[in-house]
């Protein structure tokens, strides 16, 4: 299906079942908005390791319910009952399973992740060096420090390293969208072993990854709306401008996901289509 075909399938399928998936989105929101300024509050006022076991604890509880959103909307786009909390249940019900996959993606994207960050810090290594050899007024530096010592990075390094961090970014990002779909997977395979679900995953997503991306792509103007929103109301109260920007995303989120299902159930046909010819 084309990519309009693709949305204007999931806001029919969602037509009944949307403002239960308001609701359950707008709660997710608020959930996030107060574990967001309950880690600000803890990295704040009790320091670094406290503050880092809050965000875990956080993250703990944040990846199962992302998990239950993503099953409530598929749930109704397969016109099954959801309810506000839907998300909740199915999140805490799978938790074991989900932390498991999730886990194992952690460990497969391990090397990407390591390559990626080394290719940052020598990128900003040199950058800061050549910054400070070439506009120190940048810098606040102490009494005494004589820049003539250090090296002279030429920008054509900074150029280098830069495009080397630019291609890791983008090689991480494309194996990345291997795993794009693994709740779906998972929400449909809870019998598959955590390996098997990213393994099923990359093979769906095979030939359909450059359409995962446009079909993001195509929501873009409705993020500017949001975006545009946002800063039109961020005169007001501070927490009513971010409430505001959460509910506009809450409102979208089931458009999104939405398409996102019925492609992966486009991918789904395909893939069994091609299984039962071969």
């Amino acid at each position: 299906m084309k990519i309009s075909e693709l949305k204007k399938d999931a806001r029919v399928r969602l037509t009944g079942a949307y403002p239960k998936l308001f609701g359950m989105y707008l709660i997710y929101a608020v959930f996030s908005l107060i574990t967001v300024n309950l880690i600000s509050a803890f990295d704040t006022s009790l320091g670094a390791i406290p503050g880092l076991l809050v965000n875990l604890l956080v993250a703990l509880i944040e990846i199962p319910l992302v998990y239950g959103t993503t099953v409530s909307t598929l749930k109704a786009i397969r016109n099954d009952e959801v309810g506000l909390l839907t998300f909740v249940k199915e999140g805490f019900k799978n938790f074991g399973k989900i932390w498991k996959t999730s886990l194992r993606l952690i460990v497969r994207l391990l090397i990407p992740i390591i390559i990626s960050i080394i290719t940052y810090m020598l990128f900003a290594f040199f950058l800061v060096l050549f910054l400070m050899t070439n506009i120190p007024e940048m810098f606040a530096f102490p009494e005494g420090i004589d820049l003539s010592t250090l090296p002279t990075i030429p920008v054509s390094t900074v150029i280098v390293f830069g495009l080397l961090f630019l291609v890791t970014l983008i090689v991480f990002f494309i194996i990345n969208l291997n795993y794009a779909i693994i709740n779906l997977v998972l929400a449909d395979n809870k019998e598959l072993k955590a390996v098997e679900i990213l393994d099923k995953s990359k093979k769906l997503m095979h030939g359909y990854k450059l359409k995962y991306v446009l079909v993001a792509l195509s929501f873009i103007l409705y993020y500017i709306g949001i975006l545009a929103a946002f800063i039109l109301v961020s005169g007001l109260n501070p927490y009513t401008a971010i409430f505001s920007l959460y509910a506009l995303v809450a409102l979208l989120n089931p458009y999104i996901i939405g398409t996102q299902i019925c492609l992966y159930e486009e991918m789904l046909e395909e893939k069994t289509s091609s299984t039962q010819e071969a």
